[in-house]
């Protein structure tokens, strides 16, 4: 009788805990149920090797493989690629769709990857990554890639610039542009052949104020519409630092900084003059002692000294003061320093 009993507790046990089991999945299987589900078959583009500055157009498939309606925000592009707005947001089960891209190549070589983004509300994937890759490979080879100048030497050490066809078709250079007019070139527009030579003229002035920049020819090379050449110089000198902050000052306050004289050109260096446009600055010797400037000079390229700067007396409105170092060698040339203070409020 009690073997009865207790057999008809396991039983009626199991049947609960089959039934609790059955509630619980169809309780899930109901939590999941009615959501959207964004599915794109080609997430991944891959163009290959591209030409600079080339416009691709492509498109990627999507599909709502879920049981409730897919409705897509925006779509977040990056530089370089650009995406109409779609025609339809709202996509129902099983309905599929595009999305159009125009791609724009990068302007210079190598491997790039970029990404788009579609916001939606697939609960699973809100945020629906797509990829897009390309190597961008220059039809016309330019040598050297960038020129390294110094205003030490004569025609700031410009080498020649050579443009070489690496698929035989000649071309011509229509065009061309540089930082701050800064360096130039003889060209022909009519002329097309495939390979250029060309002597740079630089011109120093104009360099010592743009020491780092770029040319870019423009071709007519039906795959290689531009190339661009970087350039940086070393100017005849260098002074660190070239700007100085006097931060929180006060009426009378000083504020010691060195400061560094570093010639690419020549060891001796003999320093002229030294003046500032507000009399702020007073001078000391690399041992903190006070010096005249006509006693600063080196036959090591590098010459330090310190400088002292007084902050002047605040007037009631006045924010912050200004002064400028001139600093004159005795060969002529001329260093500045700028000195801006922020008097403390």
């Amino acid at each position: 009788m009690f073997s009865k009993v207790k057999l008809a507790i396991l039983l009626t046990s199991s049947v609960f805990c089959c039934l609790s089991v059955l509630a619980q999945e169809a309780a899930a299987t109901k939590s999941v149920s009615g959501s959207p589900v964004l599915v794109v078959t080609n997430s991944t583009v891959d163009l290959g090797d591209v030409a600079p500055k080339s416009k691709h157009r492509f498109a990627y498939q999507f599909k709502n493989t879920g049981d409730a309606e897919l409705v897509i925000d925006h779509i977040q592009s990056t530089c370089g690629c650009t995406v109409p707005a779609l025609k339809k947001k709202n996509i129902a089960p099983g309905e599929a769709g595009e999305i159009d891209v125009t791609f724009t190549a990068a302007t210079r070589a190598g491997l790039m990857t970029k990404h788009l983004y579609i916001y939606s509300n697939d609960p699973a994937n809100p945020k629906y990554s797509l990829e897009i890759k390309a190597n961008t490979v220059f039809k016309v080879k330019v040598m050297p890639e960038k020129l390294q100048l110094s205003l030490a030497e004569k025609n700031a050490g410009a080498p020649d610039l050579k443009l070489q066809s690496l698929d035989g078709k000649e071309f011509s250079v229509k065009s061309y542009r540089c930082t701050g007019n800064a360096i130039e070139l003889n060209y022909d527009p009519n002329k097309t052949a495939k390979e250029f030579t060309f002597k740079l003229k630089a011109d120093s002035d104009r360099l010592a104020n743009n020491l780092n920049g770029a040319i870019t020819l423009d071709l007519s090379h039906p795959e290689c519409k531009s190339v661009l050449v970087s350039y940086s110089t070393t100017p005849k000198y260098v002074v660190s630092p070239s700007r100085v902050v006097f931060l929180n000052a006060v009426g009378g306050a000083l504020q010691k900084r060195s400061v560094w004289i570093k010639s690419s050109s020549e060891k001796k260096m003999k320093i002229k003059s030294i003046t500032d446009a507000n009399g702020t600055v007073s001078l000391l010797d690399s041992n903190g002692e006070p010096v005249e400037a006509a006693e600063l000079e080196t036959d090591t390229g590098m010459l330090r000294f310190n400088i002292v700067i007084t902050a002047p007396d605040k007037d009631k409105e006045e924010l912050y003061f200004k002064d400028d170092l001139r600093i004159e060698l005795e060969n002529g040339e001329v260093l500045n320093i700028d000195i801006a203070g922020w008097y403390k409020k």
